[in-house]
């Protein structure tokens, strides 16, 4: 238990390591607005408007949040009573699939960020 736990802590401090280090590096560079796929007021807009349509289509078919919280929490709490082995089992595959995901995701988030617009021109081009 003690290994797993540690083992997810110090998943969870370097995951928030590079998202914090990103972050940085997409207001240093002015690159939000390609991060977030448009302008950010918008995307933030358009992103609270589906979550209200998704929370309608939800309540008429009678779910609400803390149901589905509930039952994430039963389904994790069946996955532990499978047996630790089990919970051990999920945990390593979850890393050893994290080890290759999140890297392969945050290099061609940052290429992506690092990337000049279209219509841009870069230092080189510039005679």
């Amino acid at each position: 238990m003690f290994l797993f736990t540690v083992c997810f802590c110090t998943v969870d401090v370097c995951v928030l390591g590079l998202v914090k280090r990103f972050f940085e590096l997409a207001l240093k560079v002015g690159n939000m607005e390609k991060f977030f796929g448009g302008p950010v007021f918008y995307v933030i807009l358009r992103l609270a408007v589906i979550s209200l349509v998704l929370g309608v289509v939800l309540s008429a078919f009678d779910l609400d949040a803390f149901a589905l919280v509930q039952k994430l929490r039963e389904l994790i709490r069946y996955v532990y009573d499978l047996g630790f082995d089990a919970f051990i089992w999920i945990g390593d595959y979850f890393l050893l699939g994290a080890v290759i995901v999140f890297p392969i995701w945050l290099i061609l988030r940052l290429i992506a960020a690092m990337k000049p617009e279209s219509g841009e021109t870069t230092k080189v081009d510039k005679k």
